[in-house]
């Protein structure tokens, strides 16, 4: 649950600015409540063809990785982060004009890669969007389309999840431990510390097979009609007493879905600190309990609200359970994430907050799982399964297959 991708995304509507939309080399902007502008990525860089080389290999290191933080492009994110999260400014990418006032930017002066890039696409001229338009026409169309023209206003940005590269544990045909439920693709945790996004697909792909092969040569029995309308008299019971407090209440589901949201975003997120992950963990733990209590909506059909919050709540006391652990047990730094050390490394020109210990090896050799139990979470860790050593000779395996096609 700790592992997650995160990156530069748009605010809304949401998407990835990653690949032609940061190499078109945007003005990346802060503003602030006074409207004043400032293109942050001077004061950090000092020279101008630095950020600008920096930004455009934004485009395809675009992940956030903590293994290019001290010497790398994802520095960036964290500028990013500084500027939302800590400042409280909002940050755009502006692609009417070229960065730092520069009118004709003396391309060659770029990292390399950046200018026999730029240079092998035609696109050492003009402005962002014409180059934009030049090297990627439906990435700017794809905003239009959307309602926001690139070549009129600028674009808001912040540092985003993706996905969690984590999920619910399964076996070898992704059967979760309640049994009778599988899970593939995405919501399993089958991926690692980092995966390219793609691999979800084919992850999908084979574990919806392995499962339906499963289900297919292990069908179960139907539960009673009578021990069925029991359980579904005491869960619907349940949940209409749930629903009657919610609606005596006074409406602010919205309000609170927004405040966790808030809240997970700015302190538990790219960017940890035990010091405000565990009051937070406290505060998510007790807004579970006190749900029906604290929590109203004005009318049935808003129901589902309440029902996604309790849902939002849930995820975010196994996510931050999972993330004190960790910082607790391990204590170092490994891919989409930043764990704030004192005692670590940083990078010149930031605060302290972005403190850390790297070790990309860190606790490779073990696992994270974390389980609800009697409404409190808990994690625990085991060994990783070993490379299996089977034995694959082929009239073994022929034989297994006619036994029961070695679904087992």
């Amino acid at each position: 649950m700790t592992e997650w991708q995160y990156g530069l995304a748009s605010v809304d509507p949401r998407w990835n600015v990653s690949g032609t939309y940061m190499q078109v080399l945007p003005r990346m902007i802060s503003v602030g409540e006074d409207k004043t502008e400032n293109e942050f990525l001077l004061n950090f860089y000092g020279d101008p063809y630095s950020a600008l080389s920096a930004l455009f290999l934004k485009g395809y290191q675009w992940p956030f990785d903590s293994g290019k933080v001290l010497s790398g492009s994802s520095v960036i994110d964290l500028l990013v982060y500084r500027e939302c999260v800590i400042k409280k400014r909002r940050v755009f990418l502006d692609y009417r004009k070229n960065p730092f006032g520069i009118d004709k930017i003396d391309y060659s002066r770029l990292l390399p890669e950046a200018y026999d890039y730029l240079k092998n696409a035609e696109a050492c001229f003009g402005t962002p969007i014409e180059r934009l338009m030049h090297m990627n026409a439906p990435a700017a169309e794809l905003y239009k389309s959307k309602g926001l023209d690139l070549a009129k206003e600028p674009l808001e940005i912040a540092l985003c999840a993706q996905h969690n590269n984590g999920g619910i544990s399964v076996d070898c045909w992704w059967q979760t431990p309640l049994k009778g439920l599988f899970a593939a693709g995405e919501c399993a945790g089958t991926h690692g510390i980092t995966r390219p996004g793609g691999s979800a697909l084919n992850s999908g792909q084979v574990g919806s097979l392995r499962a339906a092969l499963y289900i297919s040569a292990h069908p179960r029995a139907k539960t009673q009609n009578a021990l069925f309308l029991q359980l579904a008299d005491m869960a619907v019971k349940r949940h209409a007493e749930f629903c009657e407090k919610l609606l005596s209440n006074w409406e602010n589901v919205d309000l609170k879905i927004c405040e966790a949201q808030r809240n997970m975003s700015d302190g538990a997120a790219a960017i940890r600190d035990a010091e405000i992950i565990k009051p937070l963990l406290e505060s998510v733990t007790e807004d579970l309990k006190s749900i029906t209590e604290t929590t109203g909506v004005n009318a049935e059909c808003e129901l589902y609200k309440a029902y996604r919050l309790y849902d939002i709540l849930l995820v975010q006391q196994a996510v931050l359970t999972a993330m004190l652990d960790f910082e607790e047990t391990v204590g170092k730094t490994r891919g989409s994430a930043l764990y704030r050390d004192k005692n670590g490394e940083l990078r010149n020109g930031l605060e302290e907050l972005f403190r850390f210990c790297p070790d990309k090896t860190a606790a490779c050799d073990r696992i994270q799982t974390v389980s609800l139990i009697n409404g409190q979470c808990k994690a625990l860790w085991r060994g990783v399964r070993p490379m299996p050593d089977d034995n694959d000779f082929f009239e073994t395996v022929w034989r297994g297959y006619r036994d029961n096609k070695n679904i087992y």
